[in-house]
């Protein structure tokens, strides 16, 4: 009715659920991106709450529209009023599978057979339950039984398991525990804040092409959310008629006294909750908890410890709560901001944040940097490493290093968020693609605090979904994005971020690397250490160092074999060292491949520590492996390398570096060799932005971006405006 008056191409506060309207706000935007990688994982359940018109539906559809129905087919339903005779029936429907006159049996064995269709046409089925609170036990118990249908080892069924709070207090008890076990992901919708309720309206209102007319004053956005709560749908319902009533009086501008009449109308028409009352479709002007989207994961369930709860008041399961101990003294000084955390979670991270560390304790400006180790300890599992690096000793160590990928997940969320709520950071830096890192990402997404991503739009052709996904979903939530070349800045910009929230920089790892040339360990030394012949060191064109640790090769006799038997030709142009893990040397031998391998060209070595890697490296003609080990040191040191991957870990290392990918090729790698040893290969060719001074680039702009007046509020417009 009112469109026409005032120019807008549609009616712009609907309740029904649309997801052209789709807003991204903060709690929106972590559930949405966790959501995707939940969807990723292909399994389980996932389960979303929130009260009523909080916009669980809007974000459902949002999320399903991504979908790609050549991978995924989806189907819902609406009407949850249902037993378990029922259910069955009503899944398949929902599926477009015949029901009628079937019994149970025929219905789970067509149900069954055509999800192994899509399954062999490398589809998958996802099942989303609206209003699941309404379920009774033997429908959900239903759940889970057709959550146990198999396609070889492929889970066949994926579900999302949407309602109101109930829901998590239903799955709580202790009839449910089975089902708690196969929930991957869970989240909860809060409110929107007082300015996200504005930033709302205002969207939706440019979506229907709104020019100002009519014009809303300040005020009268702060009391649409005093009335609403900062609920969507409530304020669609006072919004909407708002609109409406300045029609009527023929108005071009909304006050608050407008708002504050109309609120009252639609309160004594429908009523409201009292201050104490949960929240529902009607209007209040009870004060609210702050904006939220709470997130959680479910690792599997084991026997919990006396000190342990839910993990954010979720459905998954117990895991410890109690902050972590520092590990060296923290000092605050009185009046300075919050630290910066720096998160790490493995030994490739800490080379990472270690050069970064001393460039931002270097600007007294800057709050203290806090080192936070999701694990024990970065050289736990590969002890060698202590021979010749010493790490700094972290603030915290969050011990998040047992368990599944999902245990350590939800540890580090709990742990990660009782640290920022005692010390309430100024900023979290997050490196690399780890479930942990992912972590530590939504804590800072979920307390507002600024998420800074230090190697931003890398991928890794040859890195498994799971860590892309990771990746992406870490890029989602984060403010500011410091990218190590050109082709990264690429990636991060074709996302539709702004070009003045990308930061080319260069790689922290060349930045560890320079810094170690210096203590790098005479491979003499190591030679004489380890009991081989020196003699090797003295070939007169130098020798190749191998680092082989593709499983699918080394696990394969056969293929082992075929490997070796190209060793042997390699080493008949050049020398090889290999330094080898105890096991893999084991494995060898079980082969019995061990005494083929050895031979007067070919050395094996014990593990080598960084510094004696790095000897090795400065005298070595090339080298060879098989994954991204050594391929950030190679390029660094201007060294040739030569790759069995049919990728780089980065294509700068190829485009600029020394980087060579052969692929399975075994002719190419033996001519790679031999125009190496006679011409030396792509050797001295480092790429420009790999200099060793991408942390002092880096704390700089952290420096500017948390300057006084340039702090969160100034790097969530920026992300606001993306």
């Amino acid at each position: 009715m009112f469109e026409a008056f005032y120019g807008l191409s549609g009616p712009p506060f609907q309740l029904s659920p649309d997801p052209s309207f789709y807003f991204g706000s903060r709690g929106h935007v972590v559930a949405h991106q966790y959501l995707r990688f939940g969807v990723h994982q292909g399994e389980g359940f996932i389960v979303i709450t929130g009260d009523i018109g909080a916009g669980k539906t809007t974000l459902i559809r949002t999320l399903l529209e991504e979908l790609d129905p050549s991978e995924v087919v989806a189907a819902q339903l609406v009407s949850t009023q249902l037993e378990a005779s029922d259910l069955l029936r009503a899944v398949s429907a929902a599926f477009g599978i015949p029901t009628g006159g079937k019994g149970k049996a025929d219905l789970l064995a067509s149900l069954e057979g055509y999800l192994a269709s899509l399954a062999i046409e490398k589809r998958r089925a996802l099942l989303v339950i609206d209003e699941a609170q309404n379920l009774s036990d033997s429908a959900i118990e239903e759940l889970r039984m057709l959550s146990n249908f198999q396609f070889g080892n492929r889970t066949l069924l994926q579900s999302f398991l949407v309602g109101q709070p109930e829901l998590r207090n239903i799955l709580r008890s202790p009839s449910m525990e089975q089902l708690r076990q196969r929930v991957i992901a869970s989240c909860h919708l809060g409110p929107m804040g007082r300015e996200e309720t504005r930033s709302y309206m205002e969207h939706r209102l440019t979506r229907v092409a709104w020019n100002r007319d009519p014009e809303i004053e300040a005020e009268a956005f702060d009391e649409i959310y005093k009335w609403t709560d900062g609920v969507p749908r409530r304020i669609n319902l006072l919004a909407n008629r708002v609109l409406l009533a300045s029609f009527l009086e023929d108005k071009h501008s909304v006050n608050r006294e407008l708002v504050e009449r109309i609120a009252h109308e639609i309160r004594s028409e429908i009523g409201g909750p009292h201050a104490s009352a949960r929240p529902s479709d009607g209007l209040s002007a009870a004060p609210i908890p702050p904006p939220s989207a709470e997130v959680s994961v479910a690792p599997a369930v084991r026997q919990a410890d006396p000190d342990e709860r839910d993990v954010a008041s979720g459905v998954s399961v117990s895991i410890s709560t109690s902050a972590p101990r520092p590990q060296r003294k923290l000092v605050i000084k009185s009046g300075e901001a919050g630290p910066i955390f720096c998160v790490v979670n493995d030994r490739e991270s800490m080379s990472k944040m270690m050069p970064l560390l001393v460039a931002l304790k270097l600007r007294a400006q800057l709050p203290t940097a806090v080192l936070v180790q999701s694990g024990k300890s970065p050289a736990t599992s590969r002890a060698r490493l202590q021979e010749d690096i010493s790490y700094p000793s972290p603030h915290f160590v969050l011990g998040a290093d047992a368990g599944s990928e999902a245990v350590q997940m939800a540890q580090v969320l709990t742990r990660l968020d009782a640290l920022a709520e005692k010390y309430e950071p100024s900023a979290v830096l997050v490196c690399g693609e780890a479930c942990t890192t992912l972590a530590a990402a939504l804590v800072a997404s979920k307390r507002r605090v600024p998420l800074f991503d230090l190697d931003a739009g890398l991928r890794s052709r040859d890195a498994l979904a799971g860590q892309i996904a990771n990746r992406q979903i870490v890029e989602g939530l984060s403010d500011l994005f410091f990218v190590s070349e050109p082709n990264a800045a690429s990636v991060i910009a074709r996302t539709g971020v702004l070009p003045d929230r990308i930061r080319l920089v260069g790689n922290l790892t060349a930045d560890f690397i320079a810094a170690s040339v210096g203590r790098a360990i005479d491979p003499m030394d190591t030679m004489l250490a380890s009991g081989d012949r020196e003699s090797y060191l003295s070939h007169l064109s130098g020798f190749g160092l191998m680092s082989l640790n593709d499983p699918a090769v080394l696990d394969d006799r056969e293929r082992l074999g075929e490997l070796i038997d190209t060793l042997h030709r390699v080493s008949e142009v050049a020398p090889l060292l290999w330094p080898m893990e105890a096991q893999l040397r084991s494995r060898i031998k079980r082969f019995g491949l061990l005494d083929e391998l050895e031979s007067e060209r070919i050395a094996l070595l014990p593990p080598l520590g960084f510094l004696r890697t790095i000897g090795m490296m400065l005298s070595a003609a090339f080298v060879l492996t098989d994954g991204p080990t050594l391929q950030n040191e190679s390029c660094a040191l201007g060294i040739p390398c030569l790759t069995l991957t049919e990728h780089a870990l980065r294509d700068i290392m190829v485009e600029q570096g020394s980087l060579v990918a052969l692929g399975d090729d075994r002719e190419a790698l033996l001519a790679a060799v031999s125009e190496i040893m006679a011409k030396g290969g792509k050797r001295g060719l480092v790429p420009e932005p790999w200099d060793g001074k991408a942390a002092n680039r880096i704390a700089e702009q952290i420096a500017q971006a948390l300057a006084p007046g340039e702090t969160a509020d100034t790097v969530n417009a920026l992300a606001e405006a993306s």
